[in-house]
């Protein structure tokens, strides 16, 4: 089984980068640098791995973070692909396996349907996935948006050597592309264990712990989507 390794460097910048690839509604913020996440994810790793065997680590996101994960794992097997001459003392590997939760697969796709039970807006969530590819980069590039990515080869290549284990909501926007990715996977052999949970909406198992902590202290708390305004 891997064991997941814990790093302080790894989790500060990990922070920063979900930190940075969230933008709140009410600010409006614009993106200057849609790569910066994705080389704050790229050098936490590299810093990782200089202490520990990639094999024994375990990478974990939800949501946004799922995406860097995904991202950074397309990164590796890239830029080792295209620098076969470099020595496997300098070459990242993949880690040992790799857990998401309600990853953001695809950054826009016509597939992301507003539900009666999720959260999330779907239209909100485009507006957000625009403004992070920003003007140098299209929103459908694989980089930045894994989903767009349907080469098997690479996704082979890119993969854990444990795999993955990818949870989600049936109920939640990003289920059919979720669902998407591990029908791609599996179709390259990719090791992919999966819990679609029914009836359950976007990062549902924080989602439940945090409603159950709410129901618990007698609170009448009800998730809505936010309405523009």
């Amino acid at each position: 089984m891997a064991v997941s390794c814990c790093d302080i460097e790894f989790y500060k910048a990990g922070k920063l980068a979900k930190h940075s690839l969230v933008v709140e509604a009410h600010i409006k913020t614009t993106l200057t640098n849609n790569l910066l996440q994705i080389q704050q994810a790229v050098s936490a790793y590299k810093n990782l791995c200089l202490n520990h065997d990639p094999s024994r680590i375990v990478l974990s996101g939800d949501s946004a973070g799922g995406t860097l994960v995904l991202s950074l794992l397309l990164h590796i097997a890239t830029e080792n692909a295209n620098d076969s001459t470099r020595s496997n003392r300098w070459r990242m590997s993949p880690p040992g396996m790799a857990v998401l939760i309600s990853p953001w697969v695809t950054l826009v796709s016509p597939k992301d349907k507003n539900t009666a039970s999720d959260y999330l807006d779907a239209a909100h969530l485009h507006y957000y996935a625009r403004q992070y590819a920003g003007s140098k980069i299209a929103v459908h590039d694989p980089l930045i948006s894994p989903g767009d990515c349907k080469d098997l080869d690479l996704w082979a290549k890119a993969s854990p050597a444990k795999g993955f284990f990818i949870c989600y909501g049936s109920e939640e926007v990003f289920a059919p592309e979720i669902r998407d990715l591990v029908q791609l996977l599996e179709l390259g052999d990719v090791e992919v264990d999966t819990r679609e949970e029914k009836g359950g909406v976007h990062v549902w198992p924080v989602t439940a712990i945090f409603l159950s902590s709410k129901l618990a202290h007698g609170a009448d708390y009800r998730v809505a989507r936010r309405k523009d305004t």
